[in-house]
């Protein structure tokens, strides 16, 4: 039995402002193309077999979690972190300020980490402070000017659907209608879980890339509606010992 589409959109939190602000309260049908400009600064586009091959440690050398102690200037300075939350069991690294922007809390962390425990794109934040929910995460990371982070690394890998003798794909999925970078598999409660596990997903899965599309979780929701003799994914979740 093919999946019903379930496009909903939820908000978004940007931390690269001076505070945290959570975009939109509840979900609503996506639009069918690309709704509003997309911040690039969030990713670059690249190819999805690359990005889902590419492992920058090993996850066997330096364990799938990593307590990073983050010391902002002021409980006022930015982290210079995008944030996608609209995934509630699991907060999302999309977006993290470099040495090129303006100097940012984490980016200052970074520079002084070893390379095994710097935070990253595609990483998971667990907890905050002890505290963990996204809620909660968000004022915490808003309010203290001093956080442990308790951040889960992602494991990313690519699935491969070749479409000849199959029914339009058909995925249920969520996504950010604003600068969202991934799509979120979410099926609905009283449905089947073989659909997906015949695919290699599970619910929670990221979509972050779809046939090379990256970066604009709207214009990979138009690429997985168009008519493809093949569909190649680049699929996101936190590592696991």
């Amino acid at each position: 039995m093919a999946l019903p589409w379930r496009m909903c959109c939820r908000g978004q939190a940007y931390l690269d402002a001076e505070e945290v602000q959570a975009e939109g309260s509840g979900d609503r049908i996506c639009s069918k193309g690309p709704a509003g400009p997309f911040d690039t600064r969030a990713a670059e586009p690249a190819d999805s077999a690359e990005i889902a091959t590419t492992v920058s440690t090993s996850l066997t050398e330096v364990g799938s979690s990593f307590e990073a102690t983050i010391e902002k200037m002021d409980a006022s300075e930015a982290l210079g972190l995008r944030l996608e939350t609209f995934d509630e069991s699991r907060i999302y690294i999309s977006y993290v300020a470099d040495d090129d922007d303006v100097e940012r809390a984490v980016a200052r962390y970074n520079r002084a980490a070893t390379q095994n425990r710097r935070i990253c794109r595609g990483q998971y934040i667990r907890a905050v402070n002890g505290t963990k929910g996204v809620e909660a995460v968000q004022r915490e990371m808003r309010e203290a000017s001093v956080l442990r982070v308790v951040v889960q690394r992602g494991e990313e890998f690519s699935v491969a659907i070749e479409m000849a003798g199959r029914p339009p794909l058909s995925l249920p999925v969520v996504c950010s209608e604003r600068a969202g970078t991934s799509l979120v598999v979410r099926p609905a409660a009283d449905s089947s879980a073989d659909d997906l596990q015949s695919l290699g997903l599970v619910r929670g899965d990221r979509i972050v890339a779809v046939n090379g599309h990256f970066g604009s979780a709207l214009e990979m929701l138009k690429e997985l509606r168009a008519d493809r003799s093949m569909f190649l994914l680049a699929v996101s979740r936190p590592a696991e010992d």
